[in-house]
């Protein structure tokens, strides 16, 4: 049995492209694990938690109590200024001036007290705007209060015992409900001397609570059951391993056994790599405080630290798996058809989720809920909440539930899978007969012959369109927070944009004197202040009315910046914000350029890498290419094919990032010179702004169709679809993921500095860089299109997929 078993691990994990295929699940996880961690506008990142939980190790819990006070209330303080100041922004200045002045009333001596702080910037210590500072600042204090304040909840759930007098519950008559409050009451007392230490509970919520995880946990898991069943099935094999009744359950069970170690291994790699993310970008805290110390855990009744939750989470997803593979495994050998097994399979997954997501947690039924396999994955609720089901009257822990559940489910699974594989009716496999074939439509040429087989056969316009949802869902939900400043400096450049006149000179002197008599004024009020004539509050209430014209001075700085410039070339005054914007020239939207880039190769990445591998794996060159022109059309027909999708991929990317930005910043004056842009103005460039964001467009489909073409090649070259794929990703993705960590040298081994290559133009000797990744683009597309047009080889380099 033990070298059966042995033998069954070796068949599975010996095979390359079974390692290879957990390799890709692993970055797939990871990319999933950075792209739903990015912040959106107004939301703070992971390194904010990550800074937050640097000051508070070493602290105790009343140093820690009195810092984060602190840091609220200056957070409210700053908050107030700003709010105050979008008031006086108002387009209805009366309108701004009574709400300023009712808001100031309300918070007396608050505006002035947080005046300078607001002005300098400084308090911007998380995050890179005050909204997203304001919100982090929030949700930490709110985490907080409640696990700081743990002793007062157990009191609370030890006072919901006296609601056992209350009528409602019926009298005498000993109900479940009163049965619950008593059971809920005794468990929670045994809980006061459970001592709680705040640390930001982000990471480790995340880090077992991932819905991404585990469907692809549910993914490897099918992935295994084919490995270990489909193959020998479709071979015969199985004839063999039956030749006695005696090897029958052994075989059987070997191959479980193989399956439940598979399962465990999986779940640890997997839930490992979710800790090791949030460890290095936000921090998962001491291990040794107490579960209660989570937010989500607040609830527990058990006795246990944070990494002994870790473990027993990870353990018991593990065991969840492991029953859900058995009765997959039952599917596959019930099920003669290739494909129904996986279509069952998923269906099962599916209606379990359903089940899950559909029936409330506060009726009769819940144990619906929480006891089918999508509620057994759910490991943080059965470990960090407390739930008592009515199990005829009498209230039942939902982890012992589960846990009970756990086993005789795996029990079954274990006993249906040997008694069927022993009784043996379906050894064989049976072809599909008309499942989930699709249509055939529009064959009669070559190009909607090709582009039938490439979009419809290969899924290539299945995956484009889930990505281009997802690019432009993302692009779309963009929402440009316009703060004062900005307001002040938009209206400003709005009224001077075109050429210089005397009477825009005149405007900006206007201003100019305005902010300088308004500065003189808080000077002079400051010098009454310092010889006694005027008191502190005397003076500061005087000052506030100067004070409210001097916020917007950083804003009129910019105006001067390009007021300046005008003069001196004899240029015109352009608002700048919005081309900022769409050329991805402010740090923020060079990370989301960034990260439009990563998406949009994946997309590339896993819509083409089975283009030409797939001809391959079916051996359909040898009929394909009975003549050398006839082959040679058929591989550039895929190129032009894949070419042209790509373009559309690029479109549905660009159109949707513009669109917000337009909507906040308008631009004018597409006819000046990119020199009269501030950031590009020691760069001499005289072109029209219009025709660079043009051709900066160009430059962003270009970098997408060199893209495209290697990963065309690569999956010509090697022949497999996973093999391509991890090729692809290795070359094209890891620099770029490796920039995103920080080594910021590898964006030259990227595409990126094409994709974004306004920001090329404003380094040294930007013109010859940019002109030199655009050349080495061109040939590597053209090289590659010669080559795949040429008609290749009939074996491809198949070192990767080596089988034993």
């Amino acid at each position: 049995m033990f070298s059966l078993t042995g033998f069954e691990l070796r068949k599975l994990w010996g095979r390359r492209s079974f390692l290879l295929s957990i390799c890709t699940i692993l970055l797939v996880n990871i990319f999933f694990l950075w792209y739903a961690n990015l912040p959106e506008a107004g939301e703070p990142g992971l390194s904010a938690y990550a800074k937050l939980g640097q000051e508070l190790s070493g602290m105790n819990e009343k140093e820690k109590t009195e810092y984060l006070n602190k840091l609220y209330q200056d957070m409210s303080g700053i908050s107030h200024v700003d709010e105050i100041l979008r008031y006086q922004t108002f387009s209805d200045q009366e309108l701004g001036k009574n709400l300023a002045d009712s808001e100031k009333k309300a918070k007396p001596g608050l505006f002035e007290k947080y005046y300078d702080v607001y002005q300098g910037g400084d308090y911007l210590r998380y995050t890179d705007s005050l909204e997203a500072e304001q919100n982090f600042v929030n949700q930490v204090w709110e985490e907080f209060q409640v696990v700081s304040n743990y002793g007062q909840y157990l009191q609370d759930a030890a006072e919901r015992r006296g609601l056992e007098e209350i009528s409602i519950f019926g009298g005498s008559e000993d109900t479940f409900a009163r049965r619950n409050l008593r059971r809920s009451a005794k468990d929670y007392s045994e809980m006061r001397d459970v001592d709680t230490s705040f640390y930001p509970s982000k990471g480790i919520e995340n880090a077992i609570n991932n819905r991404i995880s585990d469907l692809l946990l549910v993914f490897m898991i099918f992935l295994m059951v084919g490995s270990l069943i489909s193959e020998e099935r479709a071979k015969g094999l199985f004839y063999i391993t039956r030749a006695s009744a005696l090897g029958r359950a052994q075989s059987m069970g070997a191959r479980l056994a193989a399956l439940a170690a598979s399962c465990f291994v999986l779940t640890a790699v997997i839930y490992g790599t979710n800790m090791v993310f949030y460890q290095a970008t936000c921090g998962l805290g001491e291990l040794s405080r107490s579960v209660q110390s989570v937010i989500s855990c607040i609830e527990s009744c058990l006795h246990i630290t944070t990494g002994q939750y870790l473990f027993l989470c990870v353990g018991t997803k593990a065991a969840a798996s492991f029953v859900l593979a058995a009765f997959i495994l039952l599917l596959f050998l019930e099920i003669r058809q290739i494909s129904a097994p996986y279509v069952s399979g998923v269906a099962l997954v599916a209606f379990s989720i359903l089940v899950y997501e559909k029936i409330p947690a506060a009726t009769a039924w819940n144990w619906l809920k929480y006891l089918n396999p999508a509620g057994l994955m759910h490991t943080e609720e059965l470990y960090g909440g407390y739930v008592n089901f009515n199990f005829f009257g009498l209230p039942v822990s939902r982890l012992t539930a589960a846990l009970i559940i756990l086993f005789v489910f795996a029990v079954i699974g274990v006993f249906l899978c040997i008694k069927v594989f022993c009784r043996g009716r379906r050894l064989s496999v049976r072809a599909d007969k008309g499942l989930l074939r699709l249509p055939v439509i529009f064959k009669s040429s070559l190009v909607s012959h090709e582009t039938y087989k490439v979009m419809i056969m290969n899924r290539v316009m299945v995956i484009i369109l889930v990505f281009a949802v997802l690019l432009g869902c993302r692009n779309l939900s963009l929402d440009y927070t316009v703060s004062p400043g900005e307001t002040y400096y938009q209206n400003m450049m709005l009224k001077l944009e075109g050429g210089l006149s005397e009477e825009k000179g005149s405007l900006i002197e206007k201003e100019r004197e305005r902010f300088e008599a308004a500065y003189a004024e808080i000077e002079r009020i400051d010098q009454l202040m310092a010889r006694g004539q005027l008191d502190k509050r005397t003076a500061e209430e005087r000052k506030q009315k100067y004070y409210n014209e001097t916020a917007f001075y950083p804003a009129f700085e910019q105006v001067l910046t390009q007021y300046e410039h005008v003069k001196k070339t004899g240029g015109v005054f352009v608002y700048d914000t919005g081309y900022a914007r769409l050329l991805g020239l402010s740090e923020n939207e060079e990370g989301w350029k960034l990260t439009e880039l990563v998406l949009l190769v994946l997309c590339l990445t896993f819509a083409f890498s089975d283009v030409f591998a797939s001809e391959h794996q079916k051996k359909s060159w040898g009929l394909l290419s009975a003549t050398a022109k006839g082959r040679r059309k058929i591989s550039a027909c895929k190129v032009k094919i894949c070419l042209s999708f790509t373009v559309l991929l690029w479109l549905t990317s660009f159109i949707s990032y513009i669109i917000p930005a337009l909507k906040a910043y308008p631009i004018h004056e597409l006819s000046a010179g990119l020199y009269d842009l501030p950031a590009f103005y020691d760069s001499g460039l005289g072109l029209p702004i219009g025709c660079w964001l043009l051709l900066a467009a160009l430059c962003q489909l270009l970098a997408l169709e060199t893209a495209a073409v290697t990963v065309l090649w690569i999956s010509e070259k090697l022949g497999g679809y996973l093999q391509a794929a991890f090729v692809s990703c290795v070359s094209l993705l890891l620099p770029l993921l490796l920039n995103l960590l920080g080594i910021s040298a590898m964006k030259w081994a990227s595409l990126f500095p094409l994709f974004g290559s306004s920001r090329i133009l404003l380094e040294g000797f930007g013109v010859i860089k940019l002109g030199l990744y655009v050349v080495l683009a061109a040939v590597i597309i053209l090289s590659a299109v010669y080559s795949l047009s040429r008609g290749g080889r009939d074996k491809p380099l198949l070192f990767f997929t080596k089988r034993i």
